[in-house]
C-alpha cells in the first residue's frame, strides 16, 4: 500500500531530523545556553520516538513502485515534517506558538529564508543554528526529491535532465532517495566547509561564517543577526559569498564529478554553461539599470554582482553596496528571482533550463518559417526536445503564472497594497523569501501576516518548491485510478 510506502519514507527522514536536532542541542549547550538545549533535545526525543512508531508501525510493509508515492512523498513530506522541524521554536516561548514556529519550519526547509525570528538575542546561538542547519538540510533534500521523484514524474519536463548518477530504475522511491542523499551529501557538505573556511580568512568568526554558509550553499538567505546587522563585515566577504552563491546555482551532481575526480559529463557541462550564460547577462542587466554610480567603481560592481548573482540563485543575500532600486532595477531582480538557476540546485523558480529549451524552440520554429520542407527541432544536453516535453514546460509556467495572479489578490484581500502582495507572492513562490525587502523597503515585516496570511504564505512556498504541477495532480481523477 502506497500510504505505508509514504509513511516509512516520513519515518527515515525523521531520524534524521532528530540527529539535527541532537546537533544544535550541542552547540546550545557548548555556549552554555541550557533553556534553548532543554528544548532541542526534548524536541530531538519526540521526533526520535515518533520516528520509532512510525517504523514498527508499517514494519514488514512490501515497498512496491507506486506513481501515488512519487507524488505525494515530496508534499507529504513538506506537510508533515515542519510539524516536527518546528518543535523547538513552539517549545521555547520566546519564539511565539505553534505557527509561527511551523512557518519557521516551512521556510527553512524549502530553503526560502522568509523569518519570524529577526535579531532578537533571546533565542541564543543554539536555536539559531539550528535553524540554519534545518535550511541546509532542506536544500539537500530538495536536490534528492527531484532527482528522485519529480525526474521520474517528468514535472516540467524534468527527465531531459540526466546527472549521470545511478537512477534506481525499478526501485523504491525511499531507496532511490537514500542512495542520491549518500553520494551529494559529501560534495554538499564540502563546499560549505570551504564556503566557511574563506570566511573565516576574510576576518568573519567561526560561528558567523558557518551560519552564513549554511545559507549560502542552500541558497536559503536566513542570516542570524545577533549582535550585528551587516550580512558580513567587509568587501572580501561579499565576494567569497558571490563566489558560493554562483556555485549554489549550479547542479549538485556536477561537484560529484568534481569531488571523485571523475570526467565531467557533456550534459553536466552544458547544464552548467547555461546558467553561466544567464548569470553572466543577468549581472550585465543589473549593472546596467543600477545606474548611476552613488559611489565607488568597485562599490558599483560589487553591489552589481552581488545583487544580480543572490537574485539568480534565489539566496536573497542583500549587498551592503546594492544599486539604486529603481523601479527597472526592482523589476529585473525580480524576474531573476522568478527564473531561478539549475534543475537540480537548492534554488526555486522556473529554472533556466526551461527557458533555454523554449528559446531554442522559437529559433527552431523561425528557421522553420523560413525553410518549411525542412524538419527543425529544438535540442538540450544532446537530447531531442519533442513536443511532449513543451508541453510540460508550458504547463508549469501557465500554473505558476495563474498560482501568482491569484495569490497577488489574495494577498491585496488581506489589506496590502499592490506592490507588497506582488512581493509576498514572487518570494513564496520563488522561494526567495528576502526578496521581499528588496522590492518593498516599507513592509512592516513578516508579522504583519497575521496567522492566516502566515498559513497562506506558507503553502504557497510549499507550492513553489513543488513546481506546482505535482499538487495539482493529485487532484485530477485519473492519479486515483489503479
Amino acid at each position: 500500500m502506497f500510504v505505508a510506502h509514504v509513511g516509512y519514507i516520513i519515518a527515515r527522514l525523521l531520524i534524521v531530523l532528530s540527529g539535527v536536532q541532537t546537533f544544535g542541542y550541542l552547540v546550545a549547550m557548548g555556549y552554555g545556553e541550557s533553556g534553548p538545549a532543554g528544548t532541542l533535545l526534548a524536541a530531538a526525543a519526540f521526533t526520535a520516538f515518533c520516528s520509532l512508531g512510525l517504523m514498527i508501525a508499517f514494519r514488514g510493509s512490501k515497498l512496491q513502485l507506486d506513481r501515488r508515492v512519487d507524488v505525494f512523498t515530496p508534499l507529504l513530506v513538506l506537510l508533515l515534517l515542519p510539524v516536527f522541524a518546528a518543535l523547538p521554536f513552539v517549545i521555547d516561548a520566546n519564539a511565539g506558538g505553534f505557527w509561527r514556529g511551523y512557518f519557521e519550519a516551512v521556510s527553512a526547509l524549502t530553503t526560502t529564508g522568509a523569518s519570524l525570528l529577526g535579531s532578537g538575542d533571546e533565542l541564543g546561538r543554539g536555536l539559531y543554528f539550528y535553524r540554519a542547519l534545518l535550511e541546509w538540510g532542506g536544500g539537500l533534500l530538495t536536490v534528492v526529491m527531484v532527482l528522485a521523484v519529480l525526474t521520474h514524474l517528468n514535472i516540467g519536463a524534468l527527465q531531459l535532465y540526466d546527472c549521470g548518477l545511478p537512477k534506481g530504475e525499478g526501485e523504491a522511491t525511499g531507496e532511490r532517495m537514500r542512495k542520491y542523499g549518500a553520494a551529494l551529501f559529501i560534495p554538499y557538505a564540502g563546499l560549505t566547509l570551504l564556503c566557511a573556511i574563506a570566511l573565516v580568512l576574510a576576518g568573519e568568526d567561526g560561528f558567523r561564517s558557518s551560519t552564513v554558509a549554511l545559507a549560502t550553499l542552500s541558497s536559503g538567505g536566513f542570516v542570524q543577526t545577533i549582535g550585528q546587522s551587516a550580512l558580513v563585515d567587509n568587501p572580501a566577504g561579499e565576494w567569497i559569498l558571490s563566489l558560493f552563491m554562483l556555485v549554489a546555482g549550479l547542479n549538485l551532481p556536477l561537484f560529484w564529478y568534481v569531488f571523485r575526480l571523475r570526467r565531467v559529463r557533456r550534459q553536466e557541462r552544458e547544464h552548467a554553461l547555461t546558467y553561466l550564460r544567464f548569470t553572466v547577462l543577468a549581472v550585465i542587466a543589473v549593472l546596467i539599470v543600477g545606474l548611476p554610480l552613488t559611489a565607488s567603481v568597485g562599490d558599483w560592481l560589487r553591489g552589481g554582482i552581488f545583487s544580480a548573482i543572490s537574485a539568480f540563485s534565489t539566496t536573497g543575500f542583500i549587498s551592503s553596496a546594492a544599486p539604486e532600486t529603481s523601479l527597472v532595477t526592482l523589476l529585473v531582480l525580480v524576474s531573476l528571482a522568478f527564473l531561478g538557476a539549475s534543475v537540480a540546485s537548492t534554488s526555486g523558480g522556473i529554472k533556466a533550463m526551461r527557458l533555454i529549451i523554449l528559446f531554442r524552440h522559437i529559433l527552431a520554429e523561425l528557421r522553420h518559417l523560413a525553410h518549411p520542407h525542412d524538419a527543425f527541432a529544438p535540442h538540450f544536453a544532446g537530447r531531442l526536445v519533442n513536443e511532449g516535453y513543451l508541453g510540460r514546460i508550458w504547463l508549469l509556467i501557465f500554473a505558476f503564472g495563474i498560482t501568482l495572479m491569484l495569490s497577488t489578490l489574495v494577498f491585496a484581500l488581506f489589506g496590502f497594497e499592490i506592490t507588497s502582495a506582488v512581493a509576498l507572492t514572487v518570494a513564496a513562490l520563488s522561494n526567495t523569501g528576502p526578496l521581499i525587502y528588496m522590492v518593498d523597503g516599507q513592509f512592516a515585516g513578516m508579522e504583519s501576516l497575521g496567522n492566516w496570511g502566515l498559513g497562506f504564505f506558507a503553502a504557497l512556498m510549499i507550492l513553489g518548491r513543488l513546481e506546482i504541477v505535482a499538487v495539482l495532480s493529485v487532484i485530477s481523477a485519473g492519479f486515483w485510478r489503479r
